[in-house]
């Protein structure tokens, strides 16, 4: 049987007619493998049943179409006019005899064995059309309604109130309108909008009645309210009331039917946390489960060996399971559960449970060997046997490298073995084992190179195809990707064909899928139907003469490509002539007296000529003329000559500075021009220096394109990122677009060089580092030499198991040194502070409390007298640069010391409160202290708390912004709560704790190398050698958590106790040998690893680069040209700073 499989793989394989050499693996072994190493084209089958000897094995394995076999069975996607390619489950073969029963019956019982029943997925309501139409719709948000009514976003209605009592549209501005109607919805949930409208609407009893005919019921007055900026209460009549939240009448009067006799809304859901009836009884799952521990378990061989997974015997399913069960409750007289409650109770049971089902046979002298009691006369044979199942092992490894290294093109591989499908009875023993089973050949064939390459190969040739057509056509991308897309759909179809073969959706699916192949291939760019109304770009439209061509191609398919059209290019190539000719005419001014200005230099600017003729009373030469005087000396001396001038200066420095500014190609040329103008250098007589907007585009994009090409294959030490969802201009469909689009930017420490940025596909951690590894691939870089990470604090990035740093070491093999930013982890206990003080957040600019409220007006008052508040601020140089906001915090915490605020610093803006940049909230803060005569305890106690804590760490951190002052920072910071209360103490500690990682032990030991102090350096170099000492050298992949801090600790190495956690060496330092690390100790400054002080311990220059991503998504069109245009605006920066006077501009000449 070996031989004639052989023979079945050399003739498929002389089919392709290729050189290709065929390796036939004859092994002994105790492994069963199913491997061919083959192309990805089809094998001929009819072909080969001829060439084959007229077996009763072998022609079953090959009667694509026996009568026994089902033509159902055949691939769907194959015509029974063409050559068949048999699947796995249809090529069968049996040794001895050819099967009597149908082969349909054994079909069927091979699907309901192969075809395991997947896992359920999980269903996520979150994703649930309905879900998302009632967040929207809850939210005020735009959607469509269950009509298929387009519902609008809920905005303030207008009203006419000039004649109310009450001067409502005086009192609430429209302003205030928008931000009270945008604040309702926002929080997005019924229960908190009917608590917010009852706190605004308070039923009063009638204080008078008119005499009416009728007496009315009603024994209550209903009060409308709304909230000012200063959180005070203003009365507004019904219709603004309504109008402003854009609700109606109908939703007032059901939430005021629901509020109680504490004047606040009770009609909350009474469903919620009450337990369903129809549960299932404790006693009765454990009733199930006991029933399914009355089952034997049965060992299995071949799972995983770490596995947990338990097997019942192969002849049990659920179904007689649960039969057995009815049995077992009638026996106990208790009540049965359903067969769906009975499969849920076993699916989740643990440990997993599953059927036992023989895979793959045993060998039979390994068997024989192991068995026998006397294995003497054995162990010879028993040793050759494992000798030869070694060296074909080796044999088939090298093979299978070779056809993988040279992808196919002159070498393959092929490898087969007897695979057991249809379980019978079972014996372990390879000699009775195969004559219990139905025995077929299963055959994997695939290329031994990557599945892109043939892809490539495909779309190279369809695409030479269309060439040869002269119709545009899509990139060679889009093709590759086409062909891709098909294979997987094609794929995903076949998986559960035989258990949906009938099912009408199924059919329906595969009647779209043969639709869409016929037109797999249609990779024309231009996809009108009606080519008289195509919008398309002009390069893309189709060329009118092959219009009949295409438009044939997609319906009957009669036209063919014929043999070059050699009068047809002929007469392109005149065109193509006669258009050159025409523009090199056009270019020719009227004709001048001499030539002097033939090879000129005016001003040191160089100026290329392109000699053209006109004769000189201004008629035109013929064509011959023209060609023959180009080619010689012009001697005639009525001819003379105009030279075509072309300004060939480069503009570099001009186009980086109007990316920097900002400025667009037109008004830069127009400024360039005249500024050329005003010195003389562009007049009437002299234009060839004008600077037009075409070639400031061209020297834009120029220089664009050399610092991206400059900024490859660079060696990265420090990879640093953050990002942010921006506003991102695209252009689609012949028109700019703007979406919202997720950008990362990355740069390179140390010296905070820009590296790029990335839009992932989502901000999920693994999508996040997919565009990492597509970003770092594109730009040659390596991550070899990477040892450092930075990012700021959040899940995403700094996960433990499924963070993007998790998984970067995972994918490098190695731990990085984390370096995660201690500006972010600063501003995080004043904001846990502020919430426990006076509550959450409503809204990306909004609190609910008093103090929140406040802080949107807070710099229009007047400044009071107030108390000072005793504390430090580092020194600030003069050279040192601080922003705007960090510069008024320093100036108003200052002031608050001193105890006296200036006119001048009450007047400056704080800056805008938002809640991602918590700095300006403590300025707001400070701000509304000094303004405030009777400040509340609250807010004392957090104006104290940026005095005391948050504005000294803030400017320390700026200061010593190396990364060896990290856990120094973070022993300071603790150091400076230990005033706080309490119950503000455990508050803040908490959020310490948690976002501590400098306080790691990695990051204490690399603060204590560079200690001032030498036995301190010297107790770190002991730590790092006892960590060297257990873990034998090497240096694992470890989870990264931040341990519990020593809170009463006396210095930053004590935070961390040394006994009870064991201290990993820093990643930083595992490349160092024990002397190297010596040499440290002596004299950190002068080691090999001195430049780690410049790391910096936070990420403030990734927030640079974010801003410049964000900046540059609304200003260009593309990833191209917003990296290029955020290159050279970070050139012109790196060559002059700032731009006071000539001074500046000089002293970068």
């Amino acid at each position: 049987m070996t031989s004639r499989v052989a023979k079945i793989v050399e003739l498929a394989l002389m089919q392709r007619k290729t050189d290709s050499g065929i390796i036939d693996y004859q092994k002994e072994s105790s492994t069963s493998t199913s491997e061919v190493i083959l192309s990805t084209e089809s094998i001929n089958v009819s072909r080969l049943q001829s060439e084959l000897p007229s077996t009763s094995g072998t022609a079953k394995m090959f009667s694509g179409a026996s009568n026994n076999d089902s033509e159902s069975e055949r691939d769907p996607f194959e015509s029974s006019s063409e050559s068949y390619v048999p699947s796995d489950s249809e090529l069968s073969l049996d040794e001895d005899q050819i099967m009597e029963e149908p082969l349909e019956q054994h079909r069927e019982e091979l699907a309901q064995q192969n075809n395991k029943t997947k896992k359920r997925k999980q269903g996520n309501k979150f994703l649930w059309k309905r879900s998302i139409v009632k967040r929207n719709r809850l939210s005020g948000k735009k959607y469509i309604n269950r009509s298929g009514k387009t519902v609008e976003e809920k905005k303030p209605l207008p009203v006419n109130c000039t004649k109310c009592r009450y001067k409502c549209e005086k009192n609430i501005t429209e302003e205030l309108r928008i931000i009270i109607c945008r604040e309702y919805w926002e929080m997005g949930d019924y229960d908190k909008q009917k608590l917010h409208l009852s706190s605004l609407v308070t039923d009063v009893p009638i204080k008078r009645r008119k005499q009416q005919v009728e007496q009315s019921r009603r024994k209550t007055s209903r009060i409308f309210y709304l909230k000012n900026f200063e959180g005070l209460r203003i009365r507004v009549c019904l219709n603004f009331f309504c109008k402003t939240f854009n609700i109606s009448h109908r939703v007032i009067e059901t939430c005021m039917k629901n509020v109680g006799n504490t004047h606040t809304y009770t009609g909350f859901d009474k469903r919620k946390g009450k337990r369903p009836h129809n549960v299932t009884k404790e006693q009765d799952v454990l009733l199930v489960k006991e029933h399914i521990d009355s089952f034997p378990r049965v060992e299995s061989h071949y799972c995983r060996r770490d596995s947990t997974k338990q097997y019942l015997s192969s002849d049990l399913n659920l179904s007689q399971m649960y039969r057995l069960y009815i049995g077992f409750c009638e026996n106990r007289n208790v009540t049965k559960v359903s067969k769906f409650v009975y499969q849920k109770i076993f699916h989740k049971y643990d440990p997993a449970l599953d059927f036992f089902i023989p895979k793959k046979d045993q060998c039979f002298k390994c068997n024989a060997y192991n068995t026998a009691k006397d294995k003497e006369p054995l162990k010879e044979e028993f040793d050759s046997h494992k000798k030869r199942e070694k060296d074909a092992m080796r044999m088939k490894s090298e093979d299978k490298e070779r056809a993988a290294r040279e992808k196919g093109q002159t070498f393959r591989a092929a490898t087969f073995d007897l695979q057991a499908i249809l379980s019978v009875p079972f014996a372990g023993d390879n000699q009775i084992f195969y004559k219990l089973k139905l025995n077929v050949y299963n055959f994997t064939i695939f290329d031994a190179s990557d599945a892109t390459e043939a892809s490539e190969i495909v779309a190279q040739k369809v695409e030479d195809i269309w060439k040869s057509a002269s119709i545009p056509i899509v990139s060679h991308q889009r093709i590759v990707a086409l062909t891709k897309e098909y294979q997987k759909k094609r794929k995903d179809l076949l998986k559960p064909y035989l258990k949906r073969k009938d099912a009408v959706s199924y059919k329906s699916k595969l009647d779209v899928f043969k639709k869409d192949s016929l037109r797999l291939f249609d990779i024309a760019a231009c996809k009108c139907d009606n080519f008289n109304s195509c919008l398309c770009l002009k390069q893309n439209k189709v060329p009118i003469k092959e219009r009949p061509f295409l438009q044939d191609q997609r319906s009957c398919r009669q036209m063919i490509i014929g043999s070059v059209d050699f009068e047809a290019v002929r007469q392109q190539q005149k065109r193509e002539m006669r258009s050159k000719c025409d523009k090199e005419n056009n270019i020719i001014d009227d004709a001048k007296a001499s030539t002097s200005s033939y090879n000129r230099q005016v001003d040191g600017l160089e100026v290329e000529i392109e000699p053209g003729f006109n004769n000189i009373d201004g008629n035109e030469v013929t064509q011959h003329e023209k060609k023959k005087e180009q080619s010689a000396v012009i001697s005639d001396e009525q001819t003379i000559l105009q030279p075509t001038k072309r300004n060939t200066r480069n503009l570099s420095e001009l186009a980086k500075t109007l990316d920097r500014y900002a400025v667009s190609d037109r008004a830069g040329a127009a400024i360039a021009s005249a500024v050329l103008q005003d010195y003389g250098i562009v007049n009437n007589e002299d234009t060839q220096n004008i600077i037009d907007r075409h070639k400031v585009r061209r020297a834009r994009q120029k220089n664009r394109t050399d610092l991206q090409r400059f900024s490859k294959s660079i060696v990265l030490l420090g990879l640093y990122f953050d990002g942010r969802k921006d506003k991102t201009l695209t252009f689609d469909d012949n028109r700019k677009r703007t979406i919202v689009e997720e950008h990362i930017s990355l740069i390179q420490e140390p010296d905070s060089k820009y590296l790029g940025h990335v839009s992932p596909i989502s901000g999920t951690a693994a999508n996040i580092l997919d565009a990492f590894n597509i970003f770092f691939q594109i730009s040659s870089i390596s991550l070899d030499s990477l040892e450092v990470i930075g990012c700021d604090g959040t899940n995403t990035n700094v996960g433990s198991k499924g963070g993007i740093i998790s998984l970067l070491e995972k994918t490098i093999g190695r731990p990085l040194q984390w370096f995660i930013c201690q500006l972010h982890a600063n501003e995080l206990p004043l904001r846990h502070l502020l919430q426990h003080l006076d509550g959450e957040t409503t809204g990306p600019r909004a609190f609910r409390g008093h103090i929140g409220t406040l802080l949107h007006n807070c710099e229009k008052l007047p400044i009071v007298e107030f108390s000072r508040i005793e504390s430090e601020l580092p020194d600030i140089t003069s050279d040192f640069k601080l922003s705007t906001d960090q510069n008024y915090l320093h100036q108003i915490c200052s002031s608050i010391i001193n105890g006296s605020c200036s006119e001048a610093l009450s007047k400056r803006d704080p800056g805008k409160l938002v809640h991602s940049r918590w700095l300006t909230t403590a300025n707001r803060i400070l701000r509304l202290y000094v303004s405030t005569e009777n400040p509340t305890q609250n807010l004392v106690s957090l104006a104290t708390f940026i005095i005391k804590v948050y504005a000294p760490m803030w400017f320390l951190i700026k200061t010593k912004s190396s990364c060896i002052y990290g856990a120094q920072h973070i022993f300071k910071y603790i150091e400076l709560c230990h005033y706080l209360p309490e119950d503000l103490k455990n508050v803040v500690f908490k959020v310490i704790n948690r976002n501590g990682f400098f306080g790691h032990p990695e990051n204490i030991l690399l603060s204590m190398l560079w200690d001032e102090r030498k036995h301190i350096r010297h107790l770190a170099y002991c730590r790092i050698l006892k960590y060297r000492t257990v873990s034998d050298g090497k240096l694992n992949i470890r989870s990264f958590a931040v341990p519990d801090f020593n809170f009463k600790a006396k210095n930053y190495y004590e935070l961390v106790d040394c006994q009870t956690i064991l201290w990993t060496e820093p990643p930083i330092t595992a490349r160092l040998t024990d002397a190297q690390l010596k040499e440290i100790v002596e004299d950190p400054e002068k080691s090999e690893i001195s430049y780690i002080k410049k790391y910096p311990c936070h990420t403030q220059a990734v927030e640079r680069a974010v801003k410049m991503v964000t900046e540059a998504s609304v200003t260009v069109c593309g990833y191209e040209r917003r990296d290029g245009l955020i290159r050279n605006q970070l050139a012109s920066r790196s060559i002059m700073p700032s731009f006071e006077s000539k001074k500046y501009f000089i002293s970068n000449l």
